[in-house]
C-alpha cells in the first residue's frame, strides 16, 4: 500500500486482502488495455520483413508484439504465432516455408528463430554476386521510403518498357545503315523481328 497513491490508499483502506485490490485494479485498468491491445494486433498484422534485413531482428520485433499481447491478456498459441511469423517473411523464404509446412514441423519460436537464420545464411550464400541490395545501404524510415520510391520508378520504367515493346511487337525493323550501327546495338547486319 506504501507504493500506491494517496488516492488509491485511501480508496483499499478497507480490504483485507491484496489479491481483493488486485483484483479491483484489474476491473478499473482493464478499459486501458483494450486501445493497447488493438494498436499491438494492428501492428502485427501490419509488420512484414523486408528482404535483405536480418531475419533476427524482424523475428525478435514480432517475439516483442507476441509479448505485448500475451501481458494485455491476449491469447495465442505457439502454432499461431510460428504462422504468422512465417507469413510476414519475404519471398526470399519460399523455400524454407515449404520445406517447413511439408515436413509438418513444430517448434517454438526461438528454435524456429535459430532454424530461420540458418537459412538467411544459406539464402546469401546462393545470391549471385552480381546482386545488388538495395536494403543494405540505408536504414530507418528515411532509406525505407527513398527504396520504395525507387522501387517505383523502376517498376514505372519497366512497365513503360513493357508498352513499348508490346507496341513494337509486329513491326519489322530493317537495319540499312552500316556494319557500325549493327554492331552498336550488338546484332549482325539484316532484318531482326522483335518478339
Amino acid at each position: 500500500m506504501g507504493s500506491m497513491s494517496n488516492v488509491l490508499q485511501y480508496t483499499y483502506q478497507g480490504y483485507e486482502f491484496a489479491a481483493d485490490i488486485l483484483e479491483s485494479l484489474k476491473d478499473m485498468f482493464a478499459e486501458h488495455s483494450r486501445p493497447a491491445k488493438t494498436e499491438a494486433i494492428k501492428k502485427l498484422m501490419n509488420t512484414h520483413m523486408v528482404d535483405g534485413t536480418p531475419v533476427r531482428d524482424h523475428v525478435l520485433y514480432m517475439m516483442s508484439l507476441f509479448n505485448e499481447l500475451d501481458v494485455l491478456g491476449s491469447t495465442m498459441n505457439t502454432e499461431m504465432k510460428v504462422e504468422m511469423v512465417l507469413n510476414s517473411l519475404p519471398p526470399s523464404f519460399a523455400n524454407f516455408k515449404l520445406n517447413f509446412n511439408m515436413c509438418k514441423m513444430e517448434m517454438a519460436l526461438p528454435e524456429l528463430l535459430q532454424q530461420l537464420q540458418t537459412a538467411e545464411g544459406i539464402i546469401k550464400e546462393q545470391k549471385p554476386a552480381g546482386t545488388l541490395h538495395i536494403g543494405e545501404s540505408s536504414s530507418g524510415p528515411s532509406g525505407l521510403r527513398e527504396r520504395r520510391r525507387s522501387s517505383r520508378r523502376i517498376l514505372i520504367r519497366n512497365q513503360q518498357r513493357l508498352t513499348l515493346l508490346e507496341s513494337r511487337k509486329e513491326k519489322v525493323i530493317n537495319l540499312k545503315g552500316n556494319v557500325s550501327t549493327a554492331s552498336k546495338l550488338g546484332i549482325g547486319s539484316g532484318t531482326v523481328r522483335i518478339i
